[in-house]
């Protein structure tokens, strides 16, 4: 089982969750994760998930597929991979290797922090992953 979660410039888009198979990553509407922009391909990326592993492979190769910041064909997700299409971000969770209580939590890693953070205090939200409000993300702050 998998957790999708889509952001644009770090705004939350949608949420989706994945029990098995193949998971079609594209601009075109028949994908399993359908994302409307020019910076994917019609078929840009396929997930397989195994029980054990999730691995991702680039469908066209005039489409890059960025994961952790690097250029990949292929790669075995792990939680909080993070796969940046132009402006879109996509993070992956394995639902087996997050506690229920924190499936909420994302860890954004991004070079371009918004704000600095005091030494030994970690960044810190919460992304709501269920209801009305579904993908919004808080901001925690230690006071």
């Amino acid at each position: 089982m998998a957790i999708f979660s889509i952001f644009f410039n770090d705004n939350p888009v949608h949420t989706a969750v994945f029990k098995s198979g193949v998971v079609s990553i594209g601009r075109d509407e028949s994908n399993d994760l359908y994302i409307d922009s020019l910076a994917f391909a019609p078929a840009h990326a396929a997930v397989t998930l195994h029980t054990t592993e999730s691995i991702i492979k680039q469908l066209n190769a005039d489409f890059p597929l960025i994961i952790n910041g690097e250029r990949r064909r292929s790669h075995h997700l792990k939680n909080d991979d993070i796969i940046t299409i132009g402006k879109h971000r996509i993070v992956y969770n394995p639902t087996e290797t997050t506690p229920p209580a924190s499936q909420a939590i994302f860890k954004q890693r991004t070079k371009n922090q918004q704000h600095q953070n005091l030494p030994g205090q970690p960044e810190a939200s919460l992304q709501i992953m269920a209801g009305k409000h579904i993908g919004r993300i808080v901001q925690l702050k230690k006071i």
